[in-house]
């Protein structure tokens, strides 16, 4: 559990139920990923299609990661702008 809920308001109801329904894609994903790193390593004649496909998908997660990072880091700058300051 996160120690970050102790210093909000949301309930643990809500907080549990988003930290299910957000917490499904990186599951997929790392499945995925994990499924299909192991598929290339186990294949004997490793092919290029699978090569290519594993390619493509580590660069997919990169680019979601870091676009996912910088939504976040625009939003808490949008909100310490908002902030007034004493």
């Amino acid at each position: 559990m996160n120690y970050g809920l102790g210093l909000t308001r949301i309930d643990l109801k809500t907080f549990s139920l988003a930290t299910l329904i957000f917490s499904i894609p990186q599951v997929t994903m790392f499945c995925f990923l994990g499924a299909t790193g192991r598929a290339s390593v186990l294949e004997d004649g490793s092919s290029t299609e699978s090569q290519l496909f594993l390619l493509a998908a580590i660069v997919i997660a990169a680019g979601l990661i870091w676009l996912i990072g910088a939504r976040a880091r625009q939003a808490l700058k949008d909100m310490a702008d908002r902030t007034p300051t004493p």
